[in-house]
This record gives structure tokens, sequence and C-alpha cells, in this order.
């Protein structure tokens, strides 16, 4: 009896330990999980989740890790540590793949580059946008977070132009909507870069339109964020 008892008891241990175990292992895990909403804040579910190694493909084309979201709109990436770029894209046709058409939904995350450290799981949020989106190219993308604030009255939708160079050309080489007079967006850090508020995507500014410039300026170089007054 004793030593049925102490076989019993031998191999409780023994699966107990291993169970432990296990839970050491989930603990130290190493990747990165998230949530992808909508403007209200409403899960995305199955919406193609990407990580890019480096910026070589300007975040365009295949990826070198994707996942799909769950009915909750979550993902978790199983990658080792380092840096990574994320985009998230959803097709009206439901593939993974080919290039984005009017009706598709992408954006890039815009505190790019997410860090993965050693035995820790980075957790960050996407808001994959319902209205449809400018020309994918048209997102900018890069290694440095960079964020704006425009301090004005107007109720008018504003956009935030991005252009590449130290002078402003004819179209912008980026666009980005200003949520609550506020953007947030990653570039290239050691390029320069002319930033305009304004509210029409036209060449021409109209005579009451609210616009203003800023720029040139190197994104590496900038402390904090950049506060813009808006006046007419």
């Amino acid at each position: 009896m004793f030593k049925i008892r102490y076989v019993f008891f031998g191999l409780f241990f023994i699966f107990t330990g291993c169970s432990f175990v296990g839970n050491a292992s989930e603990y130290h895990q190493t990747g990165i999980k998230g949530i992808v909403t909508n403007e209200l804040k409403q899960p995305v579910s199955d919406a193609y989740v990407y990580l890019y190694r480096s910026l070589s493909s300007k975040l365009i084309g295949p990826s070198d890790f994707m996942e799909k979201t769950a009915e909750n709109g979550t993902f978790f990436f199983d990658v080792p540590e380092g840096k990574y770029y994320v985009v998230a894209r959803k097709r009206s046709h439901g593939g993974d793949a080919g290039p984005l058409k009017q009706g598709d939904r992408a954006t890039i995350y815009p505190r790019n580059p997410v860090t993965v450290l050693p035995n820790r799981v980075s957790e960050i949020e996407i808001t994959l946008p319902e209205k449809k989106a400018f020309y994918f190219k048209r997102v900018p993308f890069g290694n440095t977070p960079i964020t704006v604030k425009v301090l004005t009255n107007t109720t008018k939708r504003l956009k935030l132009l991005i252009y590449h160079g130290e002078s402003v050309k004819r179209a912008p080489d980026h666009v980005v909507e200003l949520e609550e007079n506020r953007a947030t967006f990653s570039l290239l850090d050691d390029q320069k870069y002319i930033i305009v508020v304004r509210e029409e995507l036209r060449e021409k500014v109209g005579e009451d339109e609210l616009y203003i410039e800023y720029g040139p300026f190197i994104p590496s170089e900038i402390k904090g964020e950049i506060m813009l007054e808006l006046k007419k």
C-alpha cells in the first residue's frame, strides 16, 4: 500500500511540475500582440497584420511575418527580439495579398518600429479606418515617430500634407488626416521634410483657407511634439 501511494504522489509531482514549467515558458514568451480596431474602437476581424524587418520594401509587398485577426480583432506574433515595422490591411475581396484597390483599408502603425525585447511581449493597438483610404503610397512610413498638434479653434476637417525635400511641390508625398487636431506618424530619420496643415488638397490655397507650413526639418532632430498655431 505504501509503495502504491509513493508511486501516486511521485506521478502527481511529475505532472504538476511539468505544468509549472509550461506556465513559466509562456510567461517568458517573446513577441508582439495587439488588437485592430476602427475609429470607434470596435474590433476588426479578418484583417491581416504584417511585420517587416526593414524599410527596404517601403512596407509594400510580401512581409516577413503575417497573421490574421481573430473575431475579437486580436493577433499575436511569436517572433524573436528585434525591431519590426507593422502594417494592417483588409482588402474588400478578403485576400491577404495583391495590389490595393479603391475600397480596401490599409494603415501603417504610426509608432513604428515596434521593439521586441528578450522574454517580453510588446502590446500595440492599430486603428484601421473605416473610410476609403488614400492611395497607399501616400501613407507615411519611417523609423522615427512624429507627433503634430495643431492649435486652432476651427471645427473644420483639416489635412496634414507631407513633402520630401526643402520645398512644397505640386502634389504632397504623403497625406494624413488629423484627428482632434492631432496626428502621429513615422518618417525616415535622415531625410528632410516640410509639413503643411490646411483644409484642401488642391494646388492653389483659397483666400480664406486655413494654412500653415513647417520646415524643412529632419525627424531625428525633433524633440517632443511639433506644435503649430493655425490662423488665416
